[in-house]
C-alpha cells in the first residue's frame, strides 16, 4: 500500500562523524530530530524534501558542556 510517506527515505548515521560525511556527500539530506515538522508538512501537502537524516540517536548532540569560558549546547540538548 502506498502512503504519503512511501517515497521518503530516512538515513540513520551511527556517529556524528558519519552524519557530517553524509551531509557533505548528500547535500539534499534534511537533518531532523523528532519529526513534528515533517508530519505537519506531510499532512498539509507542503513537504519539499524526500531524503532525511535522523539526528536523534547521536548522543554527542545531546550534551551541554563548558570549556574554559564557553558554554556548548548540543543541537538535541533539552
Amino acid at each position: 500500500m502506498r502512503t504519503a510517506t512511501s517515497a521518503l527515505e530516512l538515513r540513520r548515521p551511527r556517529t556524528l562523524k558519519d552524519a557530517l560525511a553524509m551531509l557533505r556527500d548528500e547535500p539534499e539530506l534534511v537533518p531532523l530530530a523528532g519529526c513534528t515538522d515533517l508530519y505537519v508538512a506531510v499532512n498539509f501537502g507542503t513537504l519539499t524534501g524526500s531524503r532525511f537524516m535522523d539526528l536523534w540517536p547521536l548522543t554527542p548532540l545531546r550534551r551541554i558542556t563548558a570549556s574554559n569560558d564557553t558554554l556548548i549546547i548540543g543541537a538535541l540538548a533539552t
